[in-house]
């Protein structure tokens, strides 16, 4: 379980990274976080993982808010300059980022 959760985790940060250039990004220190009326993703019971996010100003479409879905609901919404992080079941999950006008 515990490699699953990691192999979950590199391939969020490597789809993260990917979405910007190759120059310094900035930390979650020097973001802010998602407003709590823009989580939706419900409140987990028993063992869970933590699912953490980061929208730098490097992402394309930086005027438009990505929504994340995990297992196909919409768990939050993210703007340029802001991070999240969220309890998700631990185990394999489907993850997605859509733009808003997706």
């Amino acid at each position: 379980m515990r490699k699953t959760l990691d192999t979950m985790m590199l391939l969020v940060l490597a789809a993260v990274s990917l979405g910007g250039c190759a120059n310094l990004q900035p930390t979650i220190k020097e973001l802010k976080p998602v407003p709590d009326e823009a989580i939706l993703a419900p409140a987990i019971e028993g063992p869970r993982a933590t699912l953490t996010m980061l929208r730098t100003n490097e992402f394309e479409g930086g005027a438009a808010a990505y929504h994340l879905f995990i297992d196909g609901e919409m768990a939050a919404e993210i703007c340029v300059g802001e991070y999240l992080s969220i309890p998700i079941h631990p185990g394999e999950r489907i993850i997605e980022i859509r733009h808003e006008r997706s």
